[in-house]
């Protein structure tokens, strides 16, 4: 059985404080993998009222896209009407 050394993280930061948090939850997750020797490819994709301001609507089909082709997401806002 292989180990896999990168792992893919697709983060949505949501609104509001959510880019503080994604922040710092990135900040996190990079340390962790120095810590235990894996990499990580953390993907900021639109997501929410940016999305909407950028793309015109809260959930693109890129971030759908980016979600789906993820090893997990990170949502920073808990609730977001764009995740329904």
């Amino acid at each position: 059985m292989t180990r896999r050394t990168e792992l893919t993280i697709c983060c949505l930061s949501g609104d509001g404080v959510g880019a503080e948090l994604m922040a710092e939850a990135s900040r996190a997750l990079e340390a962790v993998s120095r810590l235990h020797g894996f990499g990580l490819d953390l993907v900021h994709a639109p997501f929410a009222a940016a999305a909407v301001h950028r793309e015109g609507h809260p959930l693109p089909r890129g971030t759908r896209t980016a979600c789906s082709a993820a090893d997990a997401v990170l949502v920073g806002a808990l609730g977001s009407p764009a995740l329904e």
